[in-house]
């Protein structure tokens, strides 16, 4: 599943007594002061989470392995201690920042967090100017990844679901999701009618896109759910008071965020929003909500189900706001992903598979996207590492196919990254090996074997 970091740097920098810390001069110091940092939070807000639902009880038993490559800490409710880093490296995890894997540690369950990379000081500095990973982004992406791992793993999914935006991307389902985000944060904020208002928003959108709505439901209560989680996870460290007015306020400043930052991207990074803002109004109702969601129900259809719809304007310069990112990402996906749907539309093109199962830690993206020619879900700019049978694969920041079905040149498998090659990209060296070197694919495995059934699909084998 695709990660987008949660980004809090800013948002609540002046609340507690984890940023107060002395200027963080090195990488290695700037490492250990995370650590600390991550340790912290994990002992204050996993055993509360643990307390707040049937599904979240892992929390209080729960670990987080984080490693930078050179070193390696194991953490948990009762605090951190470097553990053996040789260890680690065996398990064949990438370091980088932001990575994450499930796994079991010693008989209990953990989140893999890789911490190379450009780390933030106790100001929320960069030392770069790039962008670099937070306390804050690290703690959330880990509380985030051990939902999705450990709490939701037995909740109902739907049958033919897709996170997928259909592209040529259309603003208009954009823009409505946009006032159903700015409703929901008008009702955090306490303005009266504003659920009211956020149910025409949601019922006009279901009514007028019933496919992209059924779709886009799971993504809606997973990641939803998940980024509700991991942000009460962030409060609960900062033992910010539930429900008061600095709650509020920090729920704000968030919505505001992902209204400046979220919208208009695509309808999967609108799930993680609508979803958080609905869960936490729930909350705030005490209303029992928790396994209606786990059985198949989105928060905002539990949220606003009994809203008599009100017909409200649209806020225009949200509307405009969107239309323009809209726009922007037409342009530059549309030169992104053509190419590799040119290759895959050719009659001699040849299809790479490479098992789902073989990937390394988790991968990263830019969002994706459903097309009504070719395959059916584009994964745009798709960065990871998939460790097969007798070599490896790097994907670097590429356009891939996700596809799930069963091919006979890989029994046993049934989900795969497709890549779309030329004949001359798609033959053996003169050892009989594949070897593919360029700005998009580093991969050096054995000759994948061509399917009887589908001669131009050749399988990788995990």
């Amino acid at each position: 599943m695709p990660r987008h970091l949660l980004a809090y740097a800013g948002l609540i920098a002046a609340l507690s007594p984890l940023t107060a810390q002395a200027a963080v001069d090195t990488p290695r110091v700037r490492t250990d002061w995370t650590i600390e940092q991550i340790a912290k939070a994990t002992a204050a807000a996993w055993p509360a989470l643990a307390d707040e639902k049937l599904d979240m009880a892992f929390y209080r038993s729960a670990q987080i392995l984080a490693s930078d490559g050179r070193r390696a800490w194991l953490i948990d409710a009762h605090g951190h201690r470097a553990i053996d880093a040789k260890a680690v490296r065996a398990l064949d995890l990438p370091p980088d920042g932001g990575t994450y894997a499930p796994l079991e540690w010693q008989g209990k369950p953990t989140v893999y967090l890789g911490m190379a990379g450009d780390l933030a000081d106790a100001k929320n500095r960069c030392p770069t100017r790039e962008p670099c990973h937070t306390w804050e982004d690290l703690f959330s992406l880990a509380t985030h990844e051990a939902l999705h791992f450990y709490g939701q793993n037995n909740w109902h999914e739907q049958a033919e679901t897709s996170r997928a935006t259909p592209f040529p991307i259309e603003t208009t389902p954009r823009q409505y999701r946009g006032q159903l985000l700015l409703r929901l944060r008008d009702a955090i904020d306490g303005k009266p009618q504003a659920l009211g208002q956020a149910s025409y928003w949601l019922k006009r959108w279901q009514a007028e896109y019933p496919e992209e709505a059924r779709n886009i439901a799971d993504t809606d209560r997973m990641e939803g759910v998940a980024m509700y989680v991991d942000r009460l996870a962030v409060l609960l460290a900062n033992r910010a008071p539930r429900y008061s007015a600095q709650w509020r306020r920090i729920l704000l400043k968030q919505a505001d965020h992902d209204l400046e930052y979220r919208v208009g991207i695509s309808v999967d990074e609108e799930s993680y929003t609508l979803g958080a803002l609905a869960s936490a109004l729930l909350d705030r109702r005490g209303v029992s909500w928790w396994q209606r969601v786990a059985a198949g129900a989105t928060p905002l259809d539990l949220l606003l189900q009994g809203e008599p719809p009100i017909v409200n304007d649209a806020d225009q310069a949200l509307n405009e706001r969107i239309r323009q990112v809209v726009q922007r990402r037409l342009g530059w996906i549309g030169l992104a992903i053509s190419p590799f749907v040119q290759t895959w539309q050719a009659s001699d093109s040849r299809i790479l598979l490479l098992p789902d199962s073989a990937l390394r830690g988790s991968y990263q993206s830019a969002g994706f996207f459903s097309l009504s020619h070719g395959p059916r879900t584009l994964i745009h700019r798709f960065d990871a590492t998939l460790a097969l049978s007798g070599g490896r694969a790097r994907i670097k920041s590429a356009t891939v196919a996700q596809i799930g079905a069963a091919f006979d040149c890989a029994p046993g498998s049934d989900r795969f990254y497709a890549i779309a090659l030329t004949p001359e990209e798609l033959s053996p060296s003169r050892d009989g090996r594949l070897r593919l070197e360029n700005e998009r694919f580093s991969i050096d495995i054995p000759f994948p074997q061509q399917s009887g059934a589908q001669p131009r699909m050749y399988c990788a084998q995990a």
